[in-house]
């Protein structure tokens, strides 16, 4: 009900329309200013709180709540209003306050249907509080009712000011009584001098309707009262729930504490509490402690100093390594001169360290203490096993980095391999687009490209608590791919990079000085730099060897670009309707062709040959397992079968999944670039040709060179990579299929894949009408797809959640396990599960087994994957079903 008013401009009467039956009345028409002054303030109230409640439609949550709560106060006070409407309505003359009380009535059943209407637009609040993250459990607390107390104690004072205003009027009206009764007086002297005239009626009128505003008002007087002697039992009561609600908080605190004392808890977290963070916010060794590259009688252990503002000259850090977390048992101490030049971080190789031992680290300057690491050394002696770990691609835009969380848990964890794209250069809002950024706070806000600019952004990264643990708990074996200087690096150039031959040098070596500040690696010289440093290898015991490439900035040449080919332009940014067989085999062949170019180059003949030596080295010092860590994917992946494999899908599925690739095809639903990637994928895998020539499908011959490299006689190649985003298990075969052996490809720390990618360009342009249909509904049919086109290759592979790999080797096996987080876009609530489990044994080259999860995180096993739509999913599989399976 919408009540607008106006005063007519003719006759001074009050006028009001109404929306509900159209019509116009008359409010009053009198001669009492006062009455028609309330009756303004009432029909300003009434028609605010009426334009809120209809404006409550497009409202949610707090708004909503907000808007309700206001029109909830304008009836209020229209009540009010209508309360005094009603006194001076009775005071007036019989005739007159006859009519106007009937009116009131009317005025009062507005207000109720108005009420009414609030009421029911305020029965949303439950969904505000889960809007709000609080479950109707939140008023149960101690919180909620302290809330509750301290609107009752706000709405308790405005009461009790409109009845001091109430009995200020009182007090007036009182005070006028004596003048009153007097002039009744006067009155009854003339009426009895004239009672046989007619005004004589109306004398008595007027006497008796005195009488009755008297008795209105003394009546108001003691209701006023009685109001007032509640409220003050009302308050003392408010009082003592609130001293009670205090009493119990204490108790329930004092209570956890002795709890806390009574296990012995107490002492423990306060120290992890230490340990774990920096002891100032903005000064001090606020990026934390690291330690890298580990060997049987050495290890690089790393901070960084963070001074107050103003100090930019040198500074000493003092650094102790112990036997012991007390540093009773000093083992190597000294004293490390760093500053501006290196951007205040500090690296020390401390050598004639014992093998296989673990040692404890810290760092101090002046008063500033860092927190305390750990670390361990390898051996050139027995070993009966190692567990070691694999990450890649972590995009702080994408969201938080659970997966180091998770990783920093693992019990007997010996060491992390982090397999490149550490960072990511990109500004933010760029790469995520914003509406799939997960969080903010990304420094700097632009695209790197200075030496202050990479220096920042690897600050930024390593204020992260969860990056921070795993560092001070485990050593770390590191190599870059291309983000850590530009995406797509090769040689002389990258995907984005606009400049000169020189100017790509001075920014590559720019963001390599800062890669070695940061995450140190030996051999690496701040005041010289080259790329040698970066291939190196490790072996460990008489289990493996570890040899780690430098496949972007030193030797790479420029990758196909597939969107420059004839193939692409036949397929991609063509209709399937309008697509011509012979034309594009032709394109086919053109672009394989691209692909195996011997001149192609990914890490030059020099990496080649130091990766035969390794191997050569390891096989004859008896170790069984030879492990490469490449940072792209090494195997073959061809193209998915998309259009081939719907008929293997459930009818549902496949009507579902069906639609979905015709409308990611569709540019004006998916958009140009999103519909000729689509089309794109499903010519590759049409026509049988590998889908990343980024990776070493586009680098054939050198990758021949590589695999024959590996391939001695006695030795168990494994393959470690990340970069794609996705995970992924393969046989690795040469070029006969004959199987040479393994590759296990790690999922992205917070990165979407390739086929993420496509539907979030599909969704962005289809909007909420994709809800209903995740991802993961689709993920079957494109690892059924990618199975079929790849049959004697691809064991495994997930194509939408982020994750991390674990390793367990013995002499006799190589145990692999794929674990994943649930999500990353919430900071704390997140679930981790291992989905997939596999194992090499030795001498079985390229002969992967199902496996069984047994490596603990705290001392439990994490549970397998289930998935949200696990009824339905556990359905859609048909070629890759036994891909999924982990016991």
């Amino acid at each position: 009900c919408i009540i607008s008013t106006y005063l007519s401009s003719d006759s001074g009467t009050l006028i009001a329309v109404s929306s509900v039956d159209r019509c116009t009345v008359v409010m009053a028409e009198t001669s009492s200013p006062l009455f028609a002054q309330y009756e303004r303030e009432y029909a300003t109230k009434s028609t605010e709180a009426s334009r809120k409640i209809q404006s409550l439609g497009p409202l949610r949550g707090d708004q909503r709540q907000k808007r309700v709560k206001e029109a909830e106060a304008d009836l209020l006070e229209a009540e009010h209003i209508l309360q005094r409407l009603d006194i001076e309505a009775r005071s007036l003359p019989p005739v007159t306050s006859r009519a106007l009380l009937q009116k009131l009535k009317d005025y009062k059943a507005d207000i109720a249907k108005l009420r009414s209407d609030a009421k029911t637009a305020g029965t949303s609040s439950v969904e505000s509080r889960a809007e709000l993250g609080l479950g109707n459990e939140y008023f149960q607390t101690s919180a909620g009712q302290r809330d509750r107390l301290l609107t009752a104690t706000d709405r308790l004072g405005k009461t009790s000011d409109r009845i001091q205003a109430g009995r200020q009027q009182l007090l007036e009206t009182e005070a006028v009584g004596p003048a009153v009764l007097q002039q009744l007086a006067g009155q009854r002297a003339a009426i009895q001098r004239s009672r046989d005239s007619a005004a004589s009626e109306l004398g008595i009128s007027v006497l008796g309707d005195l009488q009755r505003q008297r008795e209105t008002i003394l009546h108001s007087r003691d209701a006023l009262a009685g109001v007032d002697e509640g409220i003050s039992r009302s308050r003392a009561i408010l009082s003592s729930m609130s001293r009670r609600i205090m009493q119990n908080k204490i108790i329930m605190w004092g209570i956890v504490a002795l709890l806390l004392g009574a296990i012995g808890l107490i002492a423990p977290v306060m120290s992890c509490f230490s340990a774990s963070t920096v002891q100032g916010p903005t000064v001090g060794f606020i990026h934390g402690v690291a330690s890298f590259d580990p060997l049987p009688s050495a290890v690089i252990i790393w901070t960084r100093l963070t001074l107050p503002a103003g100090n930019s000259g040198p500074a000493d850090v003092d650094w102790v390594v112990s036997r012991d977390p007390e540093f009773k048992s000093i083992q190597s101490s000294g004293t490390y001169a760093t500053g501006p030049h290196r951007d205040y971080t500090v690296a020390i190789d401390v050598t004639s360290l014992e093998p296989v031992t673990k040692y404890y680290y810290r760092f101090s300057h002046g008063k500033l203490s860092s927190p305390t690491g750990i670390t361990k050394t390898t051996t050139h002696g027995p070993l009966e096993s190692m567990i070691f770990g694999a990450v890649s691609c972590a995009n702080w835009g994408f969201g938080y980095f659970h997966v180091y969380n998770r990783l920093a848990k693992v019990d007997n964890l010996d060491f992390v391999v982090q397999g490149g794209d550490y960072i990511y250069e990109y500004e933010p809002g760029f790469y995520p687009d914003p509406p799939f950024v997960g969080r903010g706070g990304l420094k700097p806000e632009h695209r790197l490209k200075t030496l202050d600019d990479y220096r920042e952004r690897y600050a930024c990264y390593r204020t992260d608590p969860d990056l921070q643990e795993l560092h001070r708990k485990v050593p770390m074996i590191a190599v870059w791919d291309d983000h850590e200087i530009a995406d797509s690096t090769w040689q002389h150039g990258s995907e984005d990079f606009k400049g000169s031959k020189e100017e790509w040098g001075v920014q590559k070596l720019q963001a390599l000085k800062a890669y070695g500040e940061w995450i140190p690696v030996r051999g690496f010289d701040h005041d010289n730099i080259t790329l040698d440093f970066a291939h190196r290898s490790f072996h460990f015991g008489n289990l493996a060897s570890l040899v780690t490439i430098e496949n972007r900035a030193s030797a790479r040449s420029e990758p196909v670009d597939v969107a420059e080919t004839s193939f692409y332009k036949e397929t991609a940014q063509k209709k399937l309707e309008d697509w011509n067989d012979d034309t594009i085999k032709k394109a086919r062949v053109e672009l394989l062709e691209k692909l195996r170019d011997p001149k192609k180059k990914m890490i030059g003949e020099k990496q080649v040959e130091n990766i035969r030596k390794v191997v050569a080295e390891s096989i004859a010092e008896d170790r069984p397992w030879q492990i490469l860590l490449s940072q792209t994917i090494m195997s073959q992946i061809k193209a998915p079968l998309l259009q081939e494999t719907l008929h293997l899908q459930p009818k549902l599925l496949r009507k579902l999944s069906g639609g979905a690739l015709n409308l990611a095809m569709d540019e004006k639903k998916a958009g140009k670039e999103g519909a000729e990637q689509a089309r794109m994928y499903v010519g590759l895998g049409k026509y049988g040709v590998p889908m990343n020539p980024d990776a070493w499908d586009g680098f054939q011959a050198e990758r021949r060179k590589v695999i024959e490299a590996l391939n001695q006689e006695g030795a168990n190649p494994v393959i470690i990579a990340g970069d794609s985003h996705n995970a992924w298990a393969h046989n690795l075969v040469d070029e006969e299929g004959q199987r040479l052996g393994v590759e296990f490809d790690g999922p992205a720390v917070t990165c979407i894949g390739a086929f993420e990618d496509i539907y979030s360009r599909f969704k962005a342009k289809a909007g909420p009408l994709l809800n209903p249909f995740p991802l993961y509904l689709f993920t079957p049919w494109i690892e059924d797809s990618l199975k079929a086109a790849n049959p004697d290759t691809l064991q495994y592979c997930n194509l939408w959640q982020r994750g991390f790999m674990l390793f367990h080797v013995t002499r006799g096996k190589f145990h692999t396990e794929y674990h994943f987080v649930s999500n990353v876009k919430k900071q704390k609530k997140f679930r981790h599960y291992c989905e997939a489990t596999f194992e090499v044994h030795r001498n079985e080259k390229g002969n992967m087994h199902p496996a069984v999860r047994y490596l603990t995180f705290e001392g439990v096993i994490p549970k397998r994957a289930v998935q949200r739509a696990s009824f339905f999913v556990q359905y859609t599989h048909d070629i890759s079903l036994a891909m999924h399976k982990s016991t």
